[in-house]
């Protein structure tokens, strides 16, 4: 068969056409039709036929094919072309040989004419099979980068709601910089970008991915920097996030100031350039300093960025920075394993911060857009301690911003990154993200990665250079005779970066001088507060100046004009576990959560409880030692929960299956199954109705309804139950329940961990609380025990822990309102998302949403001219709702839907 042949023939009878199988199919049959080609060269072998060439390249061809299947993750959407041609000339070459087995004793006479046909066929499936390897290693890296660059807009899009626009009262509730946190949508928990490499044993494949995808092109210098980091297990989080800390500007006086949560995160930024004398405008503005932190039980998010020069587009290229690095990592964490992970990430993480700022830019308006300085680093809890500490820091930078460790129990702090900056010109940073270089490409000269082993309690410090330029001794007036270096009185025998011992002399003494500033005890308000205030103080003989002599240079004598004006930025944060440390409630709340309807969200519970331990153990029902209140039950998750799920699918559907039809999957179960049962578990298992049961789908469901022998009994006895509120936020868990008396309660899927449980319920007046529960390997649901590094308590079944606590008094009232089903109602989405959804809909469209209000709802609807007008809904305790706080008091938001409808005010709820 010619390769034009090849090309036309269709697919073989009974089979899918080509259109309608993808490269995994495609593939997965060559690899079969090519096993049987071996198979019948070797028993004509064994008729002593000289097939031994055409065997080896069999059985080579066969290898390429499973590496093909193996090496490079799943190939289900990439298009292969030469698959085709390959599987065509497989099936031609198996049904020619299969011909000449038939010819029994006689096959040993092949002609040459036949001979030279086999030999083309089999000699164009070895080249093609090479062929076709390399387009799979260029269409998984093209995949990889296509992903990739979709994930840099869809993170623009998520990280402009940390910065609503001004005059809007979301941008007055994001002043104070500390948010509830807030979890993608659940596709994107489930992406797995970092793992899918990470199945890719391929090492030319891995390291085209890894230039694709890392802010360093170069491999040599990529592993150069990753052998700083020790390759250290690492344990996976063991809480939800915290909080989420952001500098967020006050559009009403164009700063960003002080932002904190308790003694664990503190963050400033402020300016020190001088204020014009008539106008009261302040040169530099606005602020381009930026920070993000993101708190977890056991880890913490941090970075930091110093926009280059003065600008919107410096701000805005620091604001972009800050928010995508931060984002990027929150989203990708969960596959963090080890140290190394962590470094993969950052450099990811740095790429995606880079493309954030180039990304709408043409080759002509390149260069107008802004740089940045970064440094950004996340504490990981090691999985065994090393000398100690329980806890390392990984870290990486460019330019010239800083960071500092001070041990809980020493005197001073002393810096990580030293000598970053690379040399002594303060307008050099050393290195930048944007467009700096030929093509809009980062300079990235001084790019480093470092990682610090800490203790709990220890405190990490990250500042721009606005901060650390002002304890220079240079910059301050000082002379290397008053440091005690020589007897001169200038520096310039030092200017040469590359003498060591000066270098560190110098760095010894700004580490004792800043140590020096900071009151004991010390704290990351007192750390934060009084190096920036360093900056303001130093400065302010040089501000004067300027203020008073407008338009002139400002002299260069350190001695009489000390300091570096600049925009100055310093964040704190302690490591260690958050135990007994509770949640923010700042005044004025703002969601970060996408306006999705409330019923089907997955949004992040807000734990309150301490870290669990390992080594957990449990037994049924209550004793004398066993917690007797919900109180001593914990949102913790266990160290290590156990996850059988794995071999329970690869037993059932094969190691290599990845997803299976809905028929596929009941058959595979092996289960007696009603209609009922099997509603129940689509319910459940394929809630999109894709007709589909994947992998990981079925390990989430059986790691909260199994064993499998249980699941179909757990599936009906928990989605039945009254107190079951399936896909429920953890926001509108929370915002729903504190409008109700205490011991009501409900019982959702967790957000943040597939598979798991959380029960919320109310424990005081407007106080909900929240426990985790997850299967138990033997039979049961369990729930952590605060306050015990041993204890996990079990329960035959969630309807038993409710039961239990309910005659306690506890859990009286299982959450029955029909709100979150309404199609009116929104849940957490904001005023400012509620009139982009509702703009150049019909007049009368309407929602109903929370209030920013505690306790309140807000109308939106579109009025008669097409505006979009709202109305705040009070809840009263005693019950009824009332909009404005005057007129009718009415007894549901549904009845108050219905009158406003009955009045011509409302028509038809938004929808989606």
């Amino acid at each position: 068969m010619s390769r034009k042949d090849s090309q036309l023939a269709p697919a073989p009878p009974g089979l899918p056409q080509f259109g309608q199988m993808d490269s995994s199919t495609l593939l997965s049959l060559c690899r079969k039709h090519n096993s049987q080609v071996c198979e019948i060269l070797k028993s004509l072998s064994d008729k002593k036929v000289d097939v031994q060439e055409l065997k080896q390249m069999a059985d080579t061809t066969q290898e390429v094919l499973n590496r093909c299947s193996t090496h490079y993750g799943d190939l289900k959407n990439l298009a292969i072309p030469k698959m085709e041609r390959v599987y065509l000339s497989i099936c031609e070459y198996e049904k020619k040989l299969t011909k000449l087995l038939r010819k029994g004793s006689f096959v040993r006479f092949l002609n040459v004419r036949l001979r030279g046909k086999i030999d083309q066929i089999s000699y164009s499936v070895s080249a093609d099979v090479q062929i076709f390897e390399r387009d799979i290693r260029d269409a998984v890296v093209q995949r990889s980068a296509a992903d990739f660059a979709d994930d840099v807009i869809d993170l623009l899009d998520d990280v402009r709601q940390f910065d609503p626009p001004a005059a809007t009262p979301e941008a007055a509730a994001a002043v104070s910089g500390v948010f509830e946190p807030r979890t993608p949508p659940k596709p994107l928990i489930l992406r797995n970008s970092l793992e899918s490499t990470k199945r890719i044993p391929d090492f030319e494949t891995k390291m085209r991915l890894e230039g694709q995808l890392s802010i360093i092109k170069d491999s040599a210098r990529r592993e150069q920097l990753l052998a700083s980091v020790s390759k250290l297990p690492v344990k996976p989080l063991s809480s939800d996030e915290i909080v989420t800390l952001v500098s967020t500007f006050d559009w009403s006086t164009g700063e960003i100031g002080e932002k904190s949560f308790e003694d664990i995160v503190c963050g400033k930024s402020v300016s020190t350039y001088p204020r014009d004398s008539l106008t009261g405008k302040r040169e530099g503005d606005p602020i381009c300093d930026q920070f993000c932190a993101s708190v977890y039980d056991n880890r913490i998010i941090s970075v930091v960025a110093d926009g280059c020069n003065w600008g919107e587009e410096p701000k805005e290229a620091a604001r972009k920075a800050t928010r995508i690095t931060t984002q990027y990592i929150k989203r990708h964490q969960h596959e963090i394993r080890d140290a190394h992970d962590a470094a993969l990430l950052l450099f990811r993480a740095f790429h995606l911060a880079h493309k954030s700022i180039v990304i709408d830019r043409t080759e002509e308006d390149m260069f107008v857009a802004g740089t940045t300085t970064m440094i950004a680093g996340v504490v990981l809890e090691l999985e065994q301690p090393l000398n100690g500490k329980p806890f390392a820091f990984v870290a990486a930078s460019v330019g010239d911003c800083k960071a500092y460790y001070w041990p809980q129990n020493s005197a001073r702090l002393s810096e990580i990154t030293r000598g970053n900056r690379g040399g002594v010109d303060a307008r050099d940073p050393g290195g930048r993200i944007g467009p700096m270089l030929d093509g809009g490409e980062p300079d990235l000269r001084n790019f480093n990665l470092y990682f610090y082993l800490c203790d709990e309690n220890d405190v990490i410090v990250l500042v721009s250079d606005g901060v650390h330029d002002n304890f220079d001794p240079r910059l301050l007036g000082r002379t290397p005779r008053e440091l005690g270096m020589s007897n001169d009185d200038d520096w310039e025998q030092y200017k040469d970066t590359k003498n060591v011992e000066s270098e560190a002399r110098i760095w010894d003494w700004m580490e004792k001088y800043m140590t020096s500033l900071v009151p004991q005890p010390v704290t990351v308000q007192g750390i934060v507060r009084h190096l920036v205030q360093q900056g303001i103080d130093t400065t302010r003989t040089s501000r004067e100046w300027m203020q008073n002599n407008p338009g002139k240079r400002l002299p260069t004598d350190y001695k009489q004009f000390p300091g570096k004006l600049d925009h100055t930025t310093c964040m704190a944060f302690r490591v260690g576990f958050r135990r007994s440390r509770s949640v923010p409630q700042p005044q004025q709340q703002h969601s970060h959560q996408r306006p999705v309807r409330s019923t089907s969200n997955v949004g992040v519970p807000v734990p309150t409880s301490q870290r669990g331990s390992s080594g957990a153990t449990g037994s049924y029902g209550l004793s004398s030692s066993e917690p007797s209140s919900l109180d001593e039950l914990s949102l913790d998750m266990p160290d290590e929960p156990p996850r059988k799920s794995s071999k329970v699918w690869d037993s059932l559907f094969g190691f290599e299956a990845i997803v299976a039809s809905w028929s596929e999957f009941i058959a595979g179960l092996g289960l007696q199954l009603t209609r009922a049962d099997e509603e129940s578990l689509r319910t459940i298992i394929d809630a999109s109705n894709t007709g589909r049961v994947t992998r990981f789908k079925f390990q989430e469901f059986l790691e909260g309804f199994g064993p499998l022998e249980c699941c179909v009994q757990n599936v009906s006895s928990i989605t039945q139950a009254a107190w079951f509120r399936g896909f429920t936020s953890a926001v509108v868990a929370k915002r729903l329940l504190e409008l109700h008396p205490v011991g009501t309660f409900l019982i959702r899927f967790s957000s943040s961990v597939p598979g798991n449980f959380v029960l919320d319920y109310v424990k005081d007046p407007g106080h909900v609380r929240s426990v985790r529960l997850w299967a138990h390997p033997d039979g049961g649901f369990a729930a952590k025990t605060e306050g015990s590094s041993t204890n996990q308590k079990v329960f035959k079944s969630i309807q038993e822990l409710v039961d239990t606590y309910g005659t306690m008094g506890i859990l009286t009232t299982p959450f029955s309102s029909s709100l979150p089903d309404m199609p009116w109602f929104y849940g957490e989405v904001s005023s400012q998302e509620a009139e982009e959804l509702l703009s150049s809909r019909p007049a009368g469209t309407f929602l109903i949403r929370f209030s920013q209000n505690q306790g309140c709802f807000a109308a939106s609807f579109v009025g008669t001219a097409g505006e979009i007008k709202k109305g705040l809904i009070t809840k009263y305790p005693g019950g009824g709702f009332q909009v404005n706080a005057q007129g009718r008091i009415f007894p549901t938001l549904d009845d108050l839907v219905q009158h406003y409808k009955a009045e011509g005010y409302f028509s038809e709820p938004y929808q989606d």
